[in-house]
């Protein structure tokens, strides 16, 4: 099993996707909403191969993103280290993208991991 870690950067917008969803949409599906980030967290860490390769950062050199889709409105962008994937002792969970979101402002918002 592999442990997940949230990136602090991950942590802040987890809080802050939450309250707005509390805030616009009622605290109801503000709960469903950590309850799906809390569900595939735990599936990363048994597989952390289910989320597939992010397209929108193939181009970046840094590390093999993937992500996995937990609401039809966010990704989970994560990072195995190491990244060979027999050995993976760790998911470095680093971002949480809207995909309702610009695709050309995901590679510019996640800074150079190495």
């Amino acid at each position: 099993m592999a442990e997940v870690i949230w990136s602090d950067n991950a942590t802040r917008l987890r809080i802050s996707t939450l309250e707005y969803g509390a805030d616009t949409f009622g605290q109801k599906l503000a709960e469903k909403l950590d309850i799906a980030f809390k569900t595939y967290s735990g599936l990363l860490s048994s597989h952390p191969l289910l989320g597939h390769r992010e397209s929108l950062l193939r181009h970046r050199t840094d590390y093999i993103f993937r992500s996995i889709l937990v609401h039809r409105n966010y990704k989970l962008i994560y990072v195995l280290e190491p990244e060979d994937i027999e050995t993976a002792e760790r998911v470095l969970i680093i971002d949480i993208w809207d995909t309702r979101m610009d695709p050309d402002f995901l590679a510019a918002r996640i800074p150079a991991v190495k």
